[in-house]
C-alpha cells in the first residue's frame, strides 16, 4: 500500500504474499545458498548460521536485499510522515513483504486502526491555503473594506482522535518501525552473519542520509539526530496492568552514536 512512495507498481498478491512473506522470513533466519550473478536465494537445508569462519551467505548479498527492503519499506514510511504528516503502526506483526527471486518489492501494512497523523503538518497544510486564499481574495478587492472582508478568516483548530502532536506521531513511528521493527529484523541480520549489528545500522544511517540530502525530509533529520527513541516496555506494562496505557523507556539512538564516531573519525562535530 506504500507503493506510491517506494516508486513500485506491484499490487498486493493476498495469501500469495503471506506466504512469500513466512518463506522470506525463514530463508534470513534459517539460511540459504545464493547465486551470486543474479541474486536469486534458495532454500537449504541443514543450514549452520555464518560466522566468520563459516560465511555460508555472501554478506554483499545481504547488503543488497536489505537496501532492496529498505526502499521498500523504511523509505516509502518516511515520506508519508515527511509529505503527508501521515504515520503508520508498522510493527513486524502489521506489516507483509512481497518477495520475487528472494528479493523484496513491496511492503504491505496492514490493521490501520493504529494510524496517526500529524497534527501541526495538517495545521501548516491549512494555514498556508488559507494564505493562498487570503492572497487571491485581496487581488479581487477594489477596496480596502472589501478586501478586510474577503481575507478574514477563522482559526484552524485540529481535533479527533486521529490527530496527535508531531512529537507523539513521531514517537510512534520511530518505536514501531525503527525500534521494533527494523532492530528486530537487524539483529537476525548480524547474528547470522557474525557481524555487529552496527554494521547494518550504519546501512541504514546512509539510506536515510541520501534521503535526507534529496528531500531534506525533517523527519528523516530527527531519525539521525535524536539521541534516543521510546521503547514500550511490553512485559513490565502486562504485569502492571497498565496495558491500555503503556510505559515506555528511553533507548539509545544508535544512528546517531555512529554518526557521532564518524564525525569524530574525520576530525569534527556531528
Amino acid at each position: 500500500m506504500l507503493g506510491h512512495y517506494a516508486g513500485h507498481g506491484h499490487e498486493s498478491k493476498g495469501d500469495k504474499a503471506n506466504s512469500k512473506y513466512t518463506e522470506g522470513t525463514h530463508m534470513l533466519s534459517a539460511g540459504s545458498k545464493q547465486s551470486t550473478n543474479d541474486h536469486i536465494w534458495h532454500g537449504q537445508a541443514g543450514y549452520q548460521p555464518a560466522t566468520a569462519t563459516n560465511p555460508r551467505i555472501n554478506i554483499g548479498l545481504v547488503e543488497h536485499w536489505l537496501a532492496r527492503y529498505l526502499d521498500c519499506s523504511l523509505l516509502p514510511l518516511v515520506r508519508a510522515a515527511g509529505e503527508k504528516g501521515i504515520h503508520f503502526e508498522a510493527h513486524l506483526q502489521n506489516t507483509l513483504v512481497t518477495l520475487e527471486r528472494g528479493m523484496p518489492v513491496a511492503f504491505i501494512v496492514r490493521d490501520l486502526e493504529g494510524v496517526s497523523v500529524d497534527r501541526e503538518f495538517v495545521s501548516e497544510r491549512l494555514q498556508d491555503e488559507q494564505m493562498q486564499d487570503q492572497a487571491i481574495a485581496a487581488n479581487k478587492a477594489t477596496t480596502k473594506a472589501a478586501t478586510k472582508a474577503e481575507v478574514t478568516s477563522k482559526p484552524i483548530e485540529i481535533t479527533g482522535l486521529l490527530y496527535y502532536s508531531r512529537e507523539q506521531a513521531w514517537a510512534r513511528t520511530s518505536y514501531y518501525f525503527i525500534v521494533n521493527h527494523l532492530g528486530a529484523l537487524l539483529h537476525v541480520l548480524a547474528r547470522d552473519m557474525g557481524v555487529p549489528e552496527e554494521h547494518f545500522w550504519m546501512q541504514v544511517r546512509h539510506a536515510l542520509e541520501a534521503e535526507l540530502a534529496r528531500t531534506g525530509n525533517i523527519y528523516v533529520q530527527h531519525l539521525l539526530t535524536a539521541e534516543a527513541f521510546l521503547a514500550k516496555q511490553n512485559l513490565v506494562s502486562c504485569l502492571t496492568g497498565i496495558s491500555q496505557t503503556p510505559a515506555y523507556v528511553p533507548v539509545r539512538n544508535v544512528m546517531k552514536r555512529l554518526g557521532s564516531e564518524a564525525c569524530d573519525s574525520h576530525g569534527y562535530r556531528n
